[in-house]
């Protein structure tokens, strides 16, 4: 009789590829606070102080712990990312403009783009380093809340939602849209023109709980439920929610296949492209063409 290995049944390529250490640079302490002559890219901040792979004036040489390896890592593969062309949508999902996107005939109402979502793990104890990558639908509103104003859209109906705008020193801000009105509706002066009322979700201690500002630049999150809404409002007859599904392969008979497969080629372009080996400064990383094999 022939035996089975059990448990080969249960053995499964997951979503982590090894990160492969070639090189060791070295590490520098800068203390509890640095000034305008240290290069913020250089460094991390742990633990209370700064560190970088640069050795600036009056910074000690340290031992360079996993921790700190593992921070340097995160922030250098960001900025190779974006060095590479990169954009993001919140802070580990990223797509490229040029070869992401997904055609559809409603793209000055919305963009959609086949991205991924990256995070970089290391495991206790172990000296091991990994890549957790996994594809992901990255929706983006294109229609401003004055724009759905124009269409024809009640102000009334423009509130009550999650909503990203652009603040004075051009950093995108996330809040939740409490009022849609003319300037003259919330006091801004004689202005017919509308403005929204804004809570902000993260704000400095010095900074208002909520402001007004132009409806130009505030943008409905990013949300399909929401943008289908916006589309059923506007009489467009185009169905969001399934061709999200549909590239999130919840309609695919083998979703787990097709987004390993998916995975794969984006590591692959992250490895032709030149991000990786990830090179700075004396740190070199490689990163595995397969995936680890989990054992459920």
């Amino acid at each position: 009789m022939t035996s089975v290995d059990v448990m080969s049944l249960y053995k499964k390529f997951g979503n982590f590829f090894k990160i492969q250490i070639n090189s060791h640079g070295k590490v520098y302490e800068l203390g509890a606070e640095i000034d305008d002559s240290v290069d913020e890219t250089t460094t991390i901040h742990y633990n209370g102080k700064y560190y970088s792979f640069v050795a600036y004036p009056n910074s000690t040489k340290c031992e360079v712990t996993q921790d700190i390896l593992t921070r340097f890592l995160r922030k250098r593969l960001s900025l190779a990312l974006k060095d590479k062309g990169y954009k993001f949508r919140k802070k580990y999902r990223a797509y490229k403009d040029n070869q992401d996107e997904v055609k559809h005939p409603h793209v000055t109402s919305f963009r959609i783009f086949k991205g991924f979502e990256y995070r970089i793990l290391a495991l206790e104890n172990e000296n091991d380093v990994f890549l957790c990558i996994d594809p992901r639908v990255i929706l983006e509103s294109v229609f401003s809340i004055a724009d759905l104003v124009q269409k024809g859209i009640s102000p009334s109906c423009l509130s009550d939602f999650s909503v990203r705008y652009i603040g004075d020193e051009g950093f995108r801000i996330d809040g939740y849209l409490v009022e849609t009105a003319t300037g003259k509706e919330l006091a801004q002066e004689s202005n017919s023109s509308y403005f929204c009322r804004i809570n902000r979700y993260r704000k400095e201690k010095e900074e208002p709980e909520e402001e007004t500002v132009p409806a130009e630049g505030v943008f409905p999150e990013s949300r399909p439920e929401l943008i289908q809404e916006f589309l059923k409002i506007l009489g467009i007859e185009f169905d969001l929610i399934r061709l999200v599904r549909s590239l999130s392969f919840l309609d695919s008979p083998t979703p787990s296949l097709d987004r390993l497969v998916q995975t794969i080629k984006r590591v692959e372009e992250l490895n032709s492209s030149g991000i990786f080996p990830l090179k700075f400064d004396g740190f070199s990383f490689g990163l595995d063409k397969q995936p680890i094999i989990l054992k459920l």
